[in-house]
């Protein structure tokens, strides 16, 4: 009798835009915005654009960072406005 071992699913080394942007639950032409304003790590390899799992876990921390700095910036303006004070 031959006993099978179960192996982990292989993650691929690079993913094209089709499957980046189902990971990151955008649509493939946002994505593509956020190459064209170097905003996301990639690799361009002739024509295809191809991203490694670090590239995206960078972009991610990315815009979580932006987000903050957002929230920060509006909480500031929103206290100076408040209180009357000027810069």
């Amino acid at each position: 009798m031959i006993q099978t071992t179960e192996r982990p699913p292989v993650q691929p080394l690079l993913y094209n835009i089709k499957d980046t942007a189902k990971i990151l639950n955008c649509a493939e032409i946002t994505l593509r915005r956020q190459v064209a304003k170097k905003n996301i790590p990639h690799h361009k390899i002739g024509d295809r654009i191809l991203f490694t799992k670090r590239d995206i876990e960078d972009y991610l921390t990315f815009i979580k960072c932006r987000s903050v700095w957002e929230q920060d910036a509006e909480t500031i303006r929103n206290e100076a406005t408040a209180g009357g004070a000027t810069c």
